[in-house]
């Protein structure tokens, strides 16, 4: 009887060790389920942010072509005698400032980027 007695112990002992793995493993499987979801809102508002910012640039580059072309119209009517300098000058202004605008989108756009990598490069090391 000692021996059933003993194995129903060693039995009970080993379903509860089991039981408190399985515990463990859905804790570790809720943890990663709720890293997942905050992974997927972080990529979305990541998307949205590069989407943004993108429809940005495609204005500014526009502007930017557009503000060449006006400049270049410009410089033709001025080589003909017809133009004025200060419409020169205006029209060289706007577009010196719609390229820093630019420049300074390229580098939103890069620090989205790099917002964005840094996490995977922190996890990778």
């Amino acid at each position: 009887m000692t021996d059933v007695t003993e194995l129903e112990a060693r039995l009970s002992a080993a379903l509860d060790r089991i039981s408190a793995g399985f515990e463990a493993r859905g804790q570790r499987v809720a943890a990663l389920e709720a890293q997942v979801a905050d992974l997927e809102a972080a990529l979305a508002r990541q998307a949205e942010d590069m989407a943004r910012i993108d429809g940005d640039l495609q204005g500014l580059r526009a502007t930017n072509d557009a503000l060449r072309d006006v400049n270049a119209k410009l410089r033709a009517a001025n080589a003909e005698g017809l133009g004025d300098a200060k419409l020169i000058e205006s029209g060289m202004t706007a577009e010196l400032e719609a390229l820093k605008a630019a420049r300074s989108a390229d580098r939103l756009e890069i620090e989205a980027v790099l917002g964005a990598l840094e996490p995977l490069i922190k996890e990778a090391s």
